[in-house]
């Protein structure tokens, strides 16, 4: 078979169990779903991938520019929804369909890998993408190792992908308006290192520059403990700081990402411990459409085990 056939396989469909935590609305946001449908492109030749073919189309024009720009784009967000990559790249490209088939051209030789997920209940679509190996040996060759994520990481573990997405959310708005200074991730961490924070994002802001340290929590892992982990590493680097390591002349704060508010009750009800000395805030799925001035909320328990009173939080300083 030619190296270069390709083949979607399907997940079949689970039933959703009760319980879940969904918008205000009653769906189920996307990127917090415990049974998508997810559909994961087959690219024969990943094993095989020479460096003198990825050249050689570089040479052809196979690879041109404006493969380069969209290349560029993902590997510097570890891994973007189409939405996103459309959104950022659209004054590349005098047509949106353009972005859309090279994405797709450049698959079929491992440049880019893809995952499709699909919501069950609504049938509602998104393809996630990421470097493939090939894009990889081209960027490390350039010199851009730190920049890239393993490939061979993000296909075998889609959740990753998925949550690299959602945080990606908050960051492609602050690229938009080129806000940005400095991003950096660390999604997973090797076994026996202590935790680091799942994505840290340095915005310019009227006050100076402000850390944004970032992490997600969806109903499919176990969000309560993974908190709980992320509490203590922040309370550690204030320990040993003296408060959360910033920008010279900035603030910072920890953002805790989520599906829904319902997300939101539902954890902050459950966890044991919500320290005062953290400066932290909650932005949702639900709520982007508003952000940041309206996404932003404190959390508060206010009595018994479950109660949570929702504060917004005014980020005018963009």
């Amino acid at each position: 078979m030619d190296r270069f056939n390709a083949a979607l396989e399907v997940v079949p469909m689970i039933e959703i169990p009760p319980g879940v935590w969904r918008t205000k609305s009653g769906q189920i946001p996307l990127f917090d779903h415990p049974t998508l449908i997810s559909n994961m492109f087959h690219y024969e030749g990943r094993n095989t991938n020479r460096f003198e073919d990825t050249l050689r189309l570089i040479n052809i024009g196979f690879i041109d520019e404006g493969a380069l720009f969209l290349s560029s784009l993902i590997m510097h967000f570890r891994c973007m929804s189409e939405r996103q990559v459309r959104h950022l790249a659209r004054d590349r490209f005098s047509k949106q369909n353009e972005i859309a088939s090279r994405l797709r051209s450049l698959r079929k030789i491992g440049w880019f890998e893809s995952l499709v997920i699909e919501d069950p209940e609504t049938g509602a679509k998104e393809t996630l993408w990421w470097l493939g190996l090939t894009a990889v040996q081209y960027f490390q060759f350039q010199g851009h190792g730190a920049d890239l994520q393993d490939p061979w990481l993000l296909i075998n573990n889609n959740k990753l992908v998925i949550a690299v997405c959602a945080v990606n959310q908050m960051r492609a708005w602050f690229e938009d308006r080129d806000l940005i200074e400095k991003a950096s991730y660390c999604p997973q961490w090797p076994k026996g290192e202590k935790p680091r924070p799942f994505a840290t994002f340095v915005v310019r802001t009227v006050h100076g520059p402000l850390t944004l340290y970032v992490e997600r929590l969806t109903q499919a892992g176990k969000p309560v403990h993974y908190m709980q982990t992320k509490i203590a590493m922040y309370e550690d680097m204030i320990r040993e700081s003296g408060e959360l390591i910033r920008e010279q002349g900035g603030s910072a704060m920890v953002v805790w990402s989520v599906g829904s508010f319902h997300a939101i009750e539902e954890i902050v009800g459950s966890i044991d411990h919500l320290p005062d000395s953290l400066l932290q805030a909650f932005v949702c799925d639900e709520s982007m459409e508003d952000f940041p001035n309206a996404a932003f909320f404190f959390a508060q328990k206010i009595g018994r085990r479950g109660e949570v009173r929702l504060k917004p939080l005014q980020m005018d300083l963009f």
